[in-house]
């Protein structure tokens, strides 16, 4: 009788985003954090001006990814200077 040949393992690759940056909230007293990089995605939750953000990636050249002290999203680069 033949051998069943074994399946190999799947690997899952970590979920928790990648710090690259570091930011402030500069130009505006409330940013809109939102679901997607598009002023047409949904506003998950406001941050007030001078809090600082971890910049995780920029999918565009108008976008970053965000990780605040409320959550996870994406804000328009202008409003961040980024340390």
């Amino acid at each position: 009788m033949a051998k069943k040949a074994k399946a190999p393992e799947v690997q899952t690759e970590e979920t928790t985003p990648v710090k690259v940056g570091q930011g402030v909230v500069v130009g505006t007293d409330l940013l809109n954090i939102r679901k997607g990089p598009s002023v047409n995605d949904r506003v998950l939750y406001v941050i007030y001006k001078d809090t600082t953000v971890e910049i995780v990636s920029e999918p565009n050249p108008e976008w970053y990814e965000v990780i605040t002290p409320s959550g996870h999203g994406y804000c328009m680069q202008i409003f961040i200077k980024r340390t």
